[in-house]
């Protein structure tokens, strides 16, 4: 292989790893950034209920703006507090 070839492989290298980065870090960015919802959403949270059942019922409410986010959200928890939760839109700035 030759000495161009390699630091061609590299560069591409480097430009991808840049890319996927950089994806990763916008998607943080707007996830802390714009609402995620759309409006005022009421969530009750029974004691014992999974963290997957509360996505579950915050998602069929159907004021979800974007789901992903909400996911990426709530992957990080591991129990949420039984409770009546309100979740409102707001402008995070």
């Amino acid at each position: 292989m030759s000495r161009k070839r390699i630091i061609g492989l590299g560069i591409g290298l480097v430009l991808l790893v840049s890319a996927l980065a950089l994806g990763k870090g916008w998607r943080m960015y707007y996830d802390r950034k714009r609402p995620n919802f759309t409006g005022p959403v009421e969530v009750f949270v029974r004691p014992g209920t999974p963290v997957d059942s509360v996505l579950q019922d915050l998602l069929r409410s159907g004021g979800v703006r974007n789901p992903a986010s909400l996911r990426r959200a709530l992957s990080t928890v591991d129990t949420v507090c039984p409770g009546h939760y309100t979740l409102t839109a707001r402008d995070p700035s």
